[in-house]
């Protein structure tokens, strides 16, 4: 199993989770699971806070992927 660190942000709240997994295909299943269930969570709150990452990392700190969800309101 290897250690993955996922650093969530939304506007300026942030949560950060450590995973153990067995690889990185394991923590982007992980991870994007979990992003399509933050996002039910989330978007009712999106236009005070448009802007929403998750950032998973390996053990030693290297960024291996980002998956991120943006609103833009027009006038």
């Amino acid at each position: 199993m290897s250690r993955f660190h996922l650093h969530i942000g939304q506007g300026l709240k942030t949560r950060d989770h450590e995973l153990d997994l067995p690889n990185a295909e394991a923590a982007w299943t992980e991870a994007t699971g979990l992003f399509g269930d933050l996002t039910r969570d989330i978007v009712g709150d999106l236009k005070a806070n448009p802007e929403w990452h998750m950032t998973v990392s390996d053990a030693s700190g290297k960024v291996l992927f980002k998956v991120q969800l943006a609103a833009e309101i027009y006038d």
